[in-house]
């Protein structure tokens, strides 16, 4: 195995790097990406290049990567350029190289053209990205910058005042009575609309365009539906109308798009609350109590489940509020060894496009780029799909599909896309056969067929599964993987390390700082394990 080596910069600052010197030889400099650390393929495999062709070679792991100093969550691209900058000079020297940046690597060797202009005698870019610290951490700052205002506002005297949001609590000591809270805050009086609101008056024609920040268009076009239509409306339609059925067919493709509420945006938007969504389906219940047979039936079974998925929604939140890292940081360490894919790759691309020859699955995506909205048991197959059958890491998945939901809420988004992709430790882990889903929830292949044109032609018998008849397959995609046999590798790669005991004894840390709470944690521990029960506890 390669030696690694430590640069020391001060007393407490040393960076790991792996280098092969060739005096006045050429250098190869590569830059890793986000949380990327040196042991990884792509610099081993630069390295191997490096000495068959007898050339000088470079890579480091930033301040708070890997095993060099530092804590990750306090640095930048500005600090990670300076590293940089600092071992090129110590190590390079006065070398001539070419530079290789993977992902945010790329945006840090681009910085390094204002140092070594003249050294430089290439540069090549894989999966190049900015600096998205802020996509991946904001809610982490969010809270450091309330917690300084909290300590000026302290010392100097100065009344502040922080509002609760939903069912969300602060400084949280133990999720113990976490839903008693939660019922109990639901209950209490809503305030008033104001009829006026004393702002800045300022003429958004007059606010710069992206274009004029210099800021290239991302390639989504606005939908104008989202939210056009006024929240009240839309809960009480769905409390009097559409969501009769809810419970049967949430999860149906085509027949979710008017049985869910479609409430999420607002709620994502700050549009209507939670509590008074609570409220509201609390007194339709008590309207609908005259009716009889199957009607009360399922209404009873839809505002039950409804209200249960309102406490969810806050539950995934309070997740966040209470483990910040879960935005960047697989919830549960020993999965951190799966070494899934973290860098574009073809098959990445093919899933975000909806091609990846699976029917349902690109029904799914296509429907979600157009409409900003798809059901959760859809959202849940997509990061499945991506994350078992295609190895991929649900830090490259999750960005994307956050660009895409137009009710995007981070602390039920990564929380999820953890849940989905297995490595939060405390829950079953859920591999969905996307053949099976669209035999389920898609029997006739009308949804497919809608948002998958290519299909229209093929006979229903076939439209799941159109690779069995290649002669009538025409413009479609042929599949990516195997479905069986990815499916059983990494639920094979999983389970080894679900069933570690170091695994088992983590998982138990980790539900007792974000686990559901619907039996105390001294019965958790004594039935840990009953497994039927456990999955009551943790299955969302």
């Amino acid at each position: 195995m390669k030696k690694f080596k430590f640069l020391k910069f001060s007393k407490t600052k040393k960076l790991r790097y792996t280098d092969n010197y060739f005096k006045e030889k050429l250098y190869l400099v590569f830059l890793p990406g986000f949380m990327s650390d040196i042991e990884g393929k792509k610099p081993l495999t630069l390295l191997k290049f490096a000495k068959k062709n007898k050339l000088g070679f470079l890579s480091l792991e930033y301040s708070g990567h890997g095993k060099s100093s530092g804590t990750f969550t306090k640095g930048n691209i500005s600090t990670w350029t300076n590293d940089t900058k600092k071992t090129i000079k110590r190590v390079v020297k006065k070398n001539n190289f070419i530079l290789i940046g993977s992902s945010m690597g790329a945006w840090i060797a681009l910085n390094q053209f204002k140092y070594f202009r003249s050294q430089i005698k290439g540069f090549m870019g894989i999966g190049s990205a900015p600096e998205f610290l802020t996509r991946l951490m904001w809610n982490k700052f969010s809270k450091d910058r309330d917690s300084a205002i909290r300590k000026w506002t302290d010392e100097n005297s100065i009344d502040w005042k922080e509002y609760q949001q939903n069912g969300v609590v602060r400084n949280l000591n133990s999720r113990d009575g976490w839903s008693t809270l939660w019922h109990s805050h639901m209950r209490k009086k809503i305030y008033e609309v104001p009829t006026k609101i004393l702002c800045v008056s300022e003429d958004s024609d007059n606010l710069p365009s992206c274009q004029d920040m210099s800021l290239e268009f991302d390639g989504f076009e606005p939908n104008s539906n989202l939210g056009k239509i006024e929240p009240g409306i839309v809960l009480k339609s769905f409390l009097t109308e559409r969501g009769e059925n809810y419970q049967r067919e949430m999860s149906g493709p085509l027949l979710s798009a008017d049985s869910c509420s479609r409430l999420s945006t607002h709620i994502a938007f700050g549009t209507i609350s939670i509590r008074t969504i609570f409220q509201r389906t609390q007194e339709q219940t008590q309207k609908k109590l005259d009716l009889v047979g199957d009607q009360i039936k399922n209404w009873r079974a839809s505002y039950n489940s409804f209200q249960k998925r309102l406490r969810w929604h806050c539950h995934f939140i309070q997740k966040l509020e209470d483990l910040r890292s879960i935005e960047w940081k697989n919830i549960h360490p020993i999965y951190d060894k799966l070494e899934r894919e973290t860098s574009y790759s073809e098959n990445f691309e093919r899933w975000k496009r909806g091609e990846t020859g699976f029917p349902f699955v690109d029904a799914c995506m296509r429907s979600l780029i157009s409409t900003g909205w798809i059901n959760f048991r859809m959202r849940a197959m997509l990061v499945s799909f991506a994350s078992y059958n295609l190895w991929i890491d649900w830090r490259q998945t999750s960005l994307y599909l956050a660009r895409l939901f137009s009710d995007y809420e981070p602390g039920i988004h990564y929380s999820q896309v953890q849940m989905q992709s297995g490595t939060t430790g405390i829950n079953t882990i859920r591999i969905y056969n996307p053949i099976k889903q669209g035999l389920e929830h898609d029997p006739q292949g009308k949804f497919i067929k809608k948002w998958v044109p290519e299909l229209r032609h093929m006979p229903e018998a076939n439209v799941h599964t159109p690779w069995e008849t290649p002669e009538l397959l025409g413009k479609y995609y042929s599949p990516i993987v195997d479905e069986k046999l990815s499916r059983e590798s990494a639920s094979t790669r999983i389970h080894q390390l679900k069933n570690l005991k170091i695994a088992r004894s983590q998982s138990e840390a980790i539900w007792r700082k974000i686990g559901s709470r619907k039996i105390s944690e001294n019965d958790y521990l004594k039935s840990r394990k009953k497994k039927s029960k456990l999955q009551k506890e943790f299955e969302f």
